[in-house]
């Protein structure tokens, strides 16, 4: 009875001493210091490729504080790109404006701030500050300065006062870029003040993103004037009230340098590996982009069947989703930012050009590519042509390759290419005639695969088009499998002109043939596609040119073929033949611009 009642007794004294704890426990989860210990903050983590060799770094160049016209300390602008797994933050509070904050008229006490509280976290502060002035000035930032008290401006200050800011920026060797262009008119015309000082080179930056606004001029602009383009919150606010932090991001721009050093980041702008990204969408130079796309999405899976097909599982190891479509058709292939794409298809299909479509390297132009440039073996993707690059003049047919991360070198006959081919310089490749062009792709001690394409197109004739009708000739008695066959028969049954392509004279028969020609009129320059449904067997020349191939002896068949035509008259030659059952002969065509295949119009086919 005495040891139950003394552990009755020390029961209670246990309970005694706990509640009294009960009044304060530190919670440890939550993290104890916001310098040292960062377990509260669990900070974004943005994932994207290194390119060239060079680190990719998330920056906000452009931002306000307390010290200008904000409502944010520079210490939270701190906290928040850590908290949003930024690299690199510039402070660009107001020059020449009203001072929220009145306690120092010193410049650089912002920028001093963030350097101060970054100290605790891998961020890297730029000192810098806005000029901000009426039209034709307007809004510039001048980044990477020393003391900013030398920058100081007076209320309404003129173009001659910018102009000797800017010099001194410029004896600094401070990175400049102008701002918003398309705020606050919705107009991203440049003034002749910004454009004067693009072109004698103190401005070397433009903003394609700012705010949730952006502008797709600034692309063009940036592409005409080799400016690096940028992506910036602008912010005033916390971020927070801003950004949805949990499906989206703040205006960045990716920054690609060999370390985050002043001289590395400036040389990094001035070299234009810069790729703006907000609400998902990225903007660039497109040989930059290309690069960016390949090292970011990879190969897990590639797979020939025994069908031929083959099996292609694509990994995108970046924070960036990527929205792909067929140029040629209705098919999209969405690749998530951290996640995958699986297809199956034809071996030919991987021809089929894509474009990304949340992807700008212009104003309205999106970066494209066949899906063996994604499939490609090892580092070096073969190079391709920009089919939207093909043009037709009076010199001919021209085309571009589309911008490479090494050397091209090329054929147009057909030949195997190699380091001694002709090397591609950017400019547009001239044809007088057709070509089958292969070219390879070479960086450092890799060649890429060979990429082949063949240009079938002919030059407008010189023709005395008489009048409109068909020249033929027709066959009988001969039992023929293809169209060659046509062309060895010695005996003509009837021979004359109509007025359309028909095969009246063979309704109802087996065995017979027909040879259409003349010359069509093709009203614009393009690419054409004709098409042959015949039963049997026929093809279709254009100037010596196989436009279409529909030579089988299988009963009824569809054949289409395309074709580069100048603006002009073309000689073309039909050849038909009908074996035995039933018979039929159509011929349609789709033009430039039209989606749809139609009959081809006997008003534009003539005699000599």
């Amino acid at each position: 009875m005495k040891r139950f009642s003394t552990i009755i007794l020390l029961l209670v004294m246990i309970c005694a001493n706990a509640q009294e704890n009960i009044h304060y426990q530190w919670m440890d989860f939550y993290g104890k210091n916001l310098g040292t210990d960062r377990k509260a903050f669990n900070p974004r983590k943005i994932d994207l490729p290194s390119v060239d060799g060079f680190n990719a770094y998330t920056a906000d160049l452009h931002m306000h504080t307390i010290y200008s016209d904000a409502q944010v300390t520079p210490e939270m602008r701190v906290y928040e790109a850590y908290l949003e797994g930024l690299d690199i933050l510039a402070i660009t509070d107001h020059h020449s404006h009203p001072r929220v904050y009145r306690g120092s008229d010193d410049m650089n006490v912002a920028v001093d701030c963030a350097v101060e509280a970054a100290k605790d976290f891998d961020l890297k502060i730029v000192r810098g500050f806005e000029i901000t002035g009426s039209e034709p000035v307007g809004h510039i930032n001048v980044l990477f300065t020393g003391d900013l008290n030398k920058y100081r401006l007076s209320q309404g200050f003129d173009t001659k006062e910018c102009d000797k800011v800017l010099e001194i920026a410029r004896g600094e060797d401070a990175f400049i870029t102008t701002n918003h262009p398309g705020w606050p008119d919705q107009n991203s015309d440049l003034s002749d003040y910004i454009a004067g000082h693009i072109k004698d080179g103190t401005i070397q930056g433009i903003e394609v993103f700012n705010h949730k606004e952006f502008y797709p001029l600034a692309i063009d602009h940036a592409l005409n004037y080799n400016l690096a383009m940028l992506g910036c919150t602008d912010s005033h606010y916390p971020t927070y009230m801003l950004y949805d932090q949990k499906d989206n991001h703040r205006d960045l721009t990716i920054i690609f340098a060999k370390d985050k050093s002043d001289e590395a980041i400036k040389e990094a702008l001035r070299a234009r590996r810069t790729i703006a990204w907000a609400n998902n969408m990225l903007c660039g130079e497109e040989s930059l982009l290309l690069s960016f796309i390949k090292a970011a999405v990879k190969v897990e899976r590639f797979r020939t069947l025994e069908s031929g097909e083959v099996l292609f599982r694509l990994y995108n190891s970046c924070s960036v989703p990527f929205y792909l479509s067929a140029e040629n058709s209705n098919e999209n292939i969405y690749l998530p930012a951290g996640g995958y794409a699986e297809s199956k298809r034809r071996k030919e299909d991987l021809k089929h050009i894509f474009k990304v479509d949340n992807v700008y390297c212009g104003s309205t132009s999106h970066p494209s590519f066949p899906l063996s440039f994604l499939l490609a073996a090892g580092e070096i993707a073969a190079p391709y042509l920009k089919e939207e690059s093909l043009a037709i003049d009076d010199d001919g047919i021209s085309f571009r390759f589309a911008p490479s991360i090494g050397t091209i070198y090329y054929t147009l006959d057909g030949s195997e290419p190699t380091e001694q081919s002709t090397c591609y310089d950017g400019n547009p490749v001239v044809l007088a005639g057709g070509a089958r062009v292969k070219a390879i792709c070479k960086r450092g001690g890799s060649v890429s695969g060979v990429y082949e394409r063949n240009i079938p197109y002919a030059a407008a004739v010189k023709a005395k088009a008489r009048r409109q009708g068909v020249n033929f000739k027709y066959f009988e008695g001969a039992d023929m499998s293809s169209t060659e066959e046509i062309d060895k028969l010695e005996k003509v049954t009837l021979s004359g002109q109509k007025g359309d392509l028909n095969i009246s004279e063979g309704e109802g028969k087996d065995y017979f043939g027909y040879v259409f020609e003349g010359v069509m009129k093709i009203e614009q320059n393009g690419l054409y596609t004709f098409t042959l449904l015949t039963n049997d067997g026929s093809d279709l020349y254009i100037d010596g040119v196989l436009a279409c191939d529909n030579n089988v002896r299988t009963g009824y068949t569809v054949a289409s073929g395309s074709i580069f035509l100048q603006k002009g008259f073309h000689k073309y030659r039909i050849r038909y033949f009908e074996g035995y059952g039933g018979e039929s002969f159509a011929l349609k065509w789709q033009v430039p611009g039209d989606l749809n295949a139609k009959d081809f119009p006997a008003a534009l086919l003539f005699v000599e």
